[in-house]
């Protein structure tokens, strides 16, 4: 994970040199938060039950949080107590159709779509544009939902390389 986050760190960092003179505007605040204090990441363990995968878990241990406003469209992978809240306020707990997977959603593109990661060490993070959600139950037969990677680690590496392709030729990714 801290391989990861400084692999993507410095992508960002050389994908924001010159962005005010090409985009016109100076960047906003893209980071990458420490660890996540052990409280949040305790509270995202017991509030979330068997829904949270420990290798999100795992994740917070290393990195607390990610914010990419300026990369494409914007990615944010947001804080345990960000989850939390996704949790108790009833945000996608479950895709039902085409999948069908107790979920936790734990980041956003900034403009609707979220990305939640299925339940269980090794599960598929999918893609959920929005929709309509009803009683937490995203329905996985729109057909704009997708697999965007079988696993975390898939779409930490996908994201990374987004940021790389941004920094290299300011193309935007889609993940």
């Amino acid at each position: 994970m801290a391989a990861w986050r400084d692999a993507t760190a410095a992508a960002a960092e050389r994908a924001l040199d010159g962005f005010a003179e090409g985009y016109g505007y100076p960047p906003d605040a893209n980071s990458f938060a420490g660890p996540a204090p052990a409280e949040e990441i305790d509270e995202l363990a017991s509030i979330g039950g068997a829904a949270v995968p420990p290798d999100l878990l795992a994740f917070y241990r290393v990195v607390g949080e990610v914010c990419l406003p300026d990369i494409g469209n914007g990615y944010f992978l947001g804080r345990p107590g960000w989850v939390v809240r996704g949790v108790v306020d009833q945000e996608p707990l479950r895709v039902a159709g085409n999948y069908d997977a107790d979920v936790v959603a734990f980041g956003t593109d900034g403009g609707g779509t979220m990305y939640a990661l299925a339940a269980g060490t090794g599960s598929p993070v999918y893609r959920l544009p929005p929709a309509d959600l009803r009683e937490a139950v995203y329905r996985s037969d729109d057909s704009d939902f997708r697999v965007v990677a079988f696993d975390l680690a898939g779409f930490l590496t996908r994201l990374r390389q987004a940021v790389e392709r941004f920094a290299h030729d300011g193309a935007i990714s889609d993940l």
